[in-house]
């Protein structure tokens, strides 16, 4: 009878390590997934959207993998949902190396721009289906963004001489000033440099291809500190001066 019940022990003991471990599996999710037209160091959103432009330079699928095991596979799966059948555009795996993560995944815009309709990102977990997000890609505005325009003119009102940087200059700035000094990817689309009286006051306004890249040169700026460096926002625009009358401008 004793040596019955000793089996009967390990049998159960076995039987609730197999469920242990099935806890463990299931307890796996995905959480706080998003599309957005950005990320920081930390691979948390910026400009978290589900549309976009036909030149948006990058579009990304941000979340947090909980209860994860080491070495788990996260999948992602980005799909063009407007033909028949709908198009595979691009599968990515990812290893997890620690239980809860957060993790990014980008697809960057094809050479012609990205095909106007709705796509799907989907996610698995070790080939388990986990979830979907969809997002749109619009047709071009006729509307013309007038950000960059305001800002210029609003210097040139505080007495400044705006001057724009040529395109071999602006292709410097973005590779060695901004994507590569902070760990960026941008797209810089102008750079003006100012002075009032030459010397006197100094600003550098440089226009972004999206709202997103510019958050991310600003948190870049605000992250490296330089002391007496003033840094102002409006949309895809980021002004830098050591002026605060040249900041009281834009009050």
């Amino acid at each position: 009878m004793k040596k019955t019940i000793e089996v009967l022990t390990v049998i159960l003991f076995s039987v609730f390590l197999v469920f242990l471990t099935a806890c463990d599996f299931t307890s796996a999710k995905l959480e706080d997934v998003v599309v957005s037209a950005g990320v920081d160091k930390s691979n948390l959103p910026l400009d978290v959207t589900d549309v976009f432009e036909v030149d948006s330079s990058v579009i990304y699928v941000t979340g947090s993998a909980q209860n994860v095991p080491d070495g788990t596979t996260v999948s992602i799966e980005w799909i063009y949902l407007e033909t028949d059948p709908e198009t595979l555009i691009d599968s990515v795996d990812l290893v997890i190396e620690d239980t809860n993560t957060d993790f990014a995944f980008s697809l960057t815009k094809p050479t012609n721009g990205w095909p106007v309709g709705e796509y799907e990102a989907v996610l698995y977990i070790d080939d388990e289906l986990q979830l979907s997000v969809t997002f749109t890609v619009e047709a071009p505005s006729d509307e013309v963004d007038t950000t960059i325009t305001t800002v210029i003119s609003t210097l040139e009102a505080g007495s400044y001489v705006m001057e724009s940087r040529d395109a071999e200059s602006i292709a410097y700035f973005q590779l060695n000033m901004v994507n590569n000094k902070y760990d960026l990817n941008t797209t810089v689309v102008s750079c003006w440099l100012g002075y009032v009286n030459q010397v006197e006051r100094w600003v550098e306004v440089v226009e972004f291809s999206t709202v997103a890249e510019a958050e991310s040169y600003v948190v870049e700026l605000g992250i490296e500190a330089t002391e007496g460096r003033l840094v102002y926002r409006d949309g895809n625009v980021v002004l830098a001066t050591y002026s605060q009358d040249t900041i009281d401008l834009f009050d």
